[in-house]
Formats: structure tokens, sequence, C-alpha cells
């Protein structure tokens, strides 16, 4: 009977990406849209086939360390996903483990007197930049704590995700630590968006910054109104939001103030039909841009670059579009974003970097140089968008947080348009409201992929079974739990390889069939019953031997049968 119970789980078992929401945003899409984006990580194009390093663009052959952080988590989310294994030549072991080897290799430099401090970026053939032939000189020599921090955290997510990793990568650390020692000074004082995703790659490795994410989760500085939205007066834009959601499941305030950014990008586009997706990223010229939602002055809808205001046609951010649509799920605005930002796929390359806010691709604006249109954060920031929506962990606007990162928040609940801390009036809101962790409706990710769709009749009703009656007992809890490991080592590969296979499908839902006559019988049993904890237990413990006896008996007989022949 217990064999019988893990086959029927098997077909039905969620795999731990979380909740979907039907048509852009169902499963079998969002395995789709991640494969896409993984195309920009290849050999050859996105990624130096000798040295393993990854590129910013594919028209610049180099990386910050900010871009080689994403590549980390890039890696991560890949595997998670089932989009690349764990072992064999461009496996995620090899990738992880060239990307270390470069970052215990590569070339540092003094700077201020201080020594061992890593070059603002490297050539991926791994040069530091400036080039020694002064070919390409950047406005300043060396990293600083905001590349660092994305760095570190990164480096923390690995060497949680795969603990084999964690020796190199605390070696990495230490090779750099001189410089970090300076540099995670310099983070004391950026109470804002990118100043949190700072303090918690510094604190990851034993900085106290504790005080920075406070500041900014408990903000007390003047406050905003933009289109209707009460925000921190501090630079806002969606980018720094995306990565704290998607890669750290912030919470707090920080969940709350990403939240209204993205309500004040939709009020928008409400208001003036325009494709709203502010964000930073690349541009033909200057090269890269701010779209600045709010700046520290409190001034609205600006672009800048260098320090430069600039006067230039905005653009809409596929990251954004993804992002959005991961977190927010289906609506007007999302799916208004999302189908403009999906027409901008390559066939190697990857998602395109933007359009137009009239929904057009920007490629225009890049010319003949249509290499300069595809980049690392968009494509990455598309992974991490694939990897939320499946998280298990993951909940519509609530976060599992580190205890560093979970405070109660409050919000202001009058403020004019321009006020300081002392002159807003606020409510404290419950934690739970904001920070709880809940269980959303979770992927029946076999059974999907063979019905072809989660709003397939049968892969509802086993989605149900699962929700009302496995999980209703303490029990079914504990053994979900348990599976789930189990589970989910092979599930995503199942479904990858299943997902394009005809065949394939036809014949899982022949295995299925039979599992759905076993538990609708069960299903009936406790509808009749009024399921009480202990009917509940005994409806699992028939179901489990009608599904043996479907499953397993058959191949007992024919075990018998062959022995008996044999003998």
């Amino acid at each position: 009977m217990v064999i019988g119970l893990v086959i029927g789980i098997f077909f039905y078992f969620p795999t731990p990406y979380g909740r979907t929401n039907g048509s852009s945003s169902d499963y079998l899409n969002w395995l789709a849209y991640a494969q896409v984006a993984w195309r920009y990580y290849s050999s050859g194009v996105g990624v130096n086939p000798e040295t393993g390093i990854n590129r910013a663009k594919l028209d610049w052959d180099a990386a910050t360390d900010w871009d080689t952080g994403g590549y980390i988590v890039a890696t991560i989310d890949a595997h998670r996903l089932g989009l690349v294994g764990r072992d064999g030549p461009w496996g995620f072991k090899d990738r992880i483990q060239k990307i270390l080897q470069y970052l215990l290799s590569r070339e540092l430099g003094e700077k201020g007197g201080v020594k061992n401090w890593p070059y603002w970026a490297y050539s991926w053939d791994n040069r530091p930049l400036p080039n020694p032939d002064r070919s390409y000189t950047p406005s300043y020599s060396y990293t600083d704590s905001s590349d660092s921090g994305r760095l570190l955290y990164a480096l923390d997510l690995l060497r949680r995700y795969d603990s084999s990793f964690e020796s190199q990568v605390q070696n990495v650390f230490q090779r750099c630590k001189t410089a970090y020692d300076v540099l995670s000074t310099h983070v004391d004082a950026r109470f804002h968006y990118y100043g949190t995703l700072d303090a918690v790659g510094f604190s990851s490795f034993g900085y106290n910054k504790s005080h920075v994410i406070s500041a900014f989760q408990n903000w007390t500085g003047p406050f905003v109104v933009v289109e209707g939205q009460t925000l921190p007066q501090t630079e806002t834009t969606a980018e720094p939001t995306l990565h704290g959601i998607l890669e750290l499941h912030l919470g707090g305030n920080f969940l709350e103030f990403g939240r209204r950014v993205y309500e004040v990008q939709k009020s928008r586009w409400a208001r003036t039909g325009r494709l709203t997706g502010w964000s930073e990223g690349s541009y033909p010229d200057p090269g890269y841009i701010y779209e600045w939602i709010l700046t520290p002055t409190g001034e609205t809808w600006v672009i800048n670059s260098g320090g430069k205001r600039l006067t230039i046609d905005p653009l809409m951010y596929t990251k954004v579009a993804f992002a959005y649509l991961a977190i927010f799920g289906d609506n007007p605005y999302t799916t208004s974003l999302f189908n403009a930002a999906n027409n901008l796929q390559h066939s190697q390359y990857g998602f395109g970097e933007a359009t137009l806010e009239s929904g057009a691709s920007a490629t225009s604006l890049w010319g003949t140089n249509i290499r300069g249109f595809f980049s690392d954060k968009t494509n990455q920031i598309v992974l991490a968008a694939a990897a939320y929506a499946f998280s298990a962990s993951r909940t519509s606007l609530t976060s599992s947080t580190p205890s560093i990162l979970t405070t109660t928040a409050t919000y202001p609940s009058t403020v004019t348009t321009l006020a300081t801390a002392s002159q807003v009036s606020f409510t404290t809101v419950a934690t739970t409201t904001v920070v709880e962790t809940t269980s959303p409706a979770r992927a029946c990710i076999i059974a999907s992929v063979a019905y072809g769709s989660q709003l397939a009749p049968e892969v509802q009703f086993l989605r149900e079974f699962r929700d009302s009656t496995v999980m209703s007992t303490f029990a079914g809890r504990q053994f979900v739990k348990v599976f789930d490991d189990f589970y989910y080592s092979f599930s995503p590969t199942i479904a990858k390889l299943t997902l394009n296979s005809p065949i394939l499908q036809a014949i899982v839902r022949a295995l299925i069939h039979p599992l759905l006559l076993s538990l609708h019988v069960a299903a009936a049993i406790c509808e009749l019953y009024q399921a009480s904890q202990l009917m509940l237990i005994l409806v699992g413990v028939l179901a489990s031997g009608l599904i043996s006896a479907v499953y397993v008996s058959p191949v007992l007989v024919l075990f018998r049968v062959v022995r008996r022949y044999r003998t």
C-alpha cells in the first residue's frame, strides 16, 4: 500500500515551484520562457567557451561583479528548473566551478593602500579593465559596495543551495577580505532599495549591517505621493525591488514598497495608455540609463545616465514585464507588458532588452548593432521570475524571510505630497499581513504536462484532492513534506522530457487514468462520511490499496508468471 501511495503521489504531487495563474503564467509557459532566457547563457553566446566567464551584453565582452553574481543566481535557477543537469560538461557543477575558479584566480588591484581590491570589470577572457593596451578605460577602475554586495549575496545563495561549494565560496571571500572590510563601511549610509541588497550581501559574510536593513524597513525619512502611492523619497526604480523580491524573498516594508512601485507603474499605464516598465538597463546611447520613478530630491519620471538628465524616449524593460507577471499574476496591466515583451525572443540570444512604450520593439534604436540588444540582466531576471513563479516558498505578496529581514511593518495612513516622517500619521499593520507564509495552490507538474494545461479537468481534480484531502491531515502534510525532496530531484526533468513528446504525454495520461478512478472513489467516500481525521487516514489506506492493485499487482503477476516459466 505504501508503494501504491507513492505511485499515486508521483503523478499529482506538486513541484516545489508554486502557484500558477493559468494562461501566460501557466507552468508550461513559464518553463518555456525560462528555456528562452537560458539561451543567453549558452557556451559561446553569453558565456566564454574557454574560461566559462559570462559577459554583460553580447556586444561587450566583460562582466562586473554585479554581473557575475547574476550569472551565479541564473545558474542556480536553471538547475532548479531542470534546464541544466548537475554533472557533465556545462552542467551546474561545471559552470559554477568555472566561475569560482575565475574568482579565485583573477588579478586584483590596490586602491588607497588597500590590497586585493577587485577591479570594476573583467573581460570574459579574465583580463581586468582597463585593458593593458588602454583600449577601454572605465570611468572608475575598482568595484564598489553595490556590485560587491550583489556578488556576496549570490555566493551565499550558492553555498546554501549546494553546501559542497562552501569551502571555495569562503576562499573567494577571504581573498578579497581586506577590500570588503572597507567596502562594508560604504553601505552604512545607503538607506534605500539598493543599499538593502548591499546590506544583505555583506551581512551574509559576518558584517553587521542590520541597522541599514532596519533603517529602510522602518523608513523615517520624507515620503512622496506618486500616482496615488506613498513612496519613501529616495532613488526608486523597479530593478532593486525585483532582485529583493525574486531572489532574496525580502518581506516587511521592502516588499510593501516594491508593491507600491508596481502600483505606480500600473497607474501611469492606466492614465496614459503607455506601456510602463521603468527600470535600469541598456540604451544604445549613452549605453546605460536609469529610469527613475522617483529621485532623492522628489522629482518623478526622470531618466539619467552618469548623473546627467536625458530627454529620450523611455523604454519598457522586458525584465519588468516578466517579473511583474510572476509576482503579481495575470491582470490587464501585466498582460499588456508581457504580450509586448514576449515578442522579443531570439532563437539563440534569449530575450531582447526592451520595447518602446508604444509596444513596438526597441531594436530600431540599436540599428545594425543587434547584439547590443541582448543582455545578461534581462535574461537573468526572466529566469528568476520563472523560478519565483514555481517556488513553493513564494506567496502572493508574502515572503518567507530570513529573521534579519523580518520586521513589523508600519505604513502611513495619511501623507501630504512631500512630508517628513514627523508629519506623517502611521497605522501599524500586523506583521502577518505582510510577511506570513501561506500555502498557494501548487502546480501538479507531471499531470499538467501530460494534459497540456493547469486548467484541464483531470489536473484540477488531482490538485483539489491533494489540497483538500491529503493535506488536510497531519499525517498527509508530513508525508508531503518528506516526499518533497525526493520528488523534486527528478520531476522537472521528467516534465521537460514529456513537454514536447505527444507519445510520452499519451503514455502518462494512460498511466494516470487508473489513478483518477481510484482517487474518485476515495473522494466520494470522504464526501459521504464528512471526513474526520481518522476517516481521512482510512480513506488514504483504501486509496493506497486501490492504487497498488492497479499498478503493482500486474507487475507481481508478471513476475510470478516469468518465475514459474523459468522453473
